[in-house]
């Protein structure tokens, strides 16, 4: 089974059979290959891909609006963009438009083209894990909020807890009596 679903866009059959060669050879990655964008984008609607490629010089739309396109469906997704020395300048603009991971010129070297792929798989696991990470912190904050409102309407009920004082960090802070601060932090599953 496939790690990483990987989508190649070139106009050019020849490219699109050195890419994959390329970059099939002795890795676990599923690809899927088009010569034109709209079967592309039809694919990509109904599959996550981890990462597209894409010739800038595709006859529908440019391979930059193409990747614009994926990164509207799938915003985690890395895009790299195939371009030769006369369109640099506009695939350098473009690259923020689009999202765009990497540049790779053409003609390519096989050992950069693959070292580029690892490098941006890798950069998705991260940002794979920062957004699972994010959500995992705003789970806790909601419970924590949840569970300080709970001890503020205890505290309001009961005299037993009438002197709550909360710590920048939501940890409850409580004096012992002796002059000193305790801190209790709530335990959240």
């Amino acid at each position: 089974m496939a790690n990483y679903r990987l989508m190649i866009v070139a106009y050019e059959k020849d490219t699109l059979e050195a890419l994959t060669c390329a970059l099939g050879h002795g890795k676990n990655w599923a690809i899927e290959n088009f010569t034109n964008t709209p079967d592309a984008l039809r694919r990509a609607r109904t599959e996550a891909f981890q990462l597209f490629i894409a010739d800038y010089n595709m006859p529908e739309i440019n391979g930059v609006e193409f990747l614009d396109q994926t990164k509207e469906l799938h915003p985690d997704s890395i895009r790299v963009i195939l371009g030769g020395h006369n369109n640099l300048d506009a695939l350098t603009e473009a690259v923020d438009q689009a999202g765009i991971y990497r540049i790779v010129r053409t003609p390519w070297n096989h050992h950069d083209l693959i070292t580029t792929v690892e490098q941006a798989l890798r950069h998705y696991n991260v940002l794979v894990e920062n957004r699972h990470l994010a959500e995992q912190v705003r789970r806790q904050r909601t419970e924590l909020a949840r569970r300080k409102l709970a001890i503020d309407k205890l505290s309001k009920n009961s005299n037993a807890l009438v002197n709550i004082k909360w710590s920048e960090d939501g940890c409850i802070e409580l004096d012992d009596g002796e002059g000193s601060e305790l801190e209790y932090s709530l335990a959240i599953d």
